[in-house]
């Protein structure tokens, strides 16, 4: 632009150039002229481009964000998984127990049904 603008003036100066009468009163009108239009035309370009720039900033963080979720909430589940009775977090496979305590357990559930046995009949010889 300032080339453009200097050229103008110096061959004014010089007198090569003529200035008429409408060109008295702004003589770089008609590089005005064009410099608007350039400068539209590089204003539509870069607002293109930034609305490209944005629309691919938007895609690509949605991506990351989603991405980023799903692990989240993955290791959230092992969490609860590891805290749930019985289960591991690692591979979520249930803990074998141990022979000792299937036997207590057993024997808990026998004494459950002999009691209940006991009271049936007890309700029974009442009458």
């Amino acid at each position: 632009m300032t080339a453009m603008f200097g050229r103008k003036l110096v061959l004014i100066k010089k007198g090569r150039v003529s200035v008429s009468a409408e060109e008295k009163v702004n003589p770089f009108q008609p590089e005005i002229r064009r410099l608007k239009y350039a400068l539209r035309k590089n204003a539509k370009r870069q607002a293109y481009a930034f609305l490209f720039a944005a629309l691919r900033f938007y895609i690509r963080s949605a991506n990351y964000l989603k991405k980023k979720s799903l692990e989240l909430a993955r290791k959230i589940e092992k969490k609860l998984l590891k805290n749930q009775t019985g289960v591991t977090g690692e591979n979520g496979e249930k803990r074998e127990a141990s022979r000792y305590l299937k036997m207590i357990s057993e024997y808990q559930r026998k004494i459950r049904l002999i009691k209940e046995k006991i009271r049936e009949e007890e309700e029974q010889d009442k009458y």
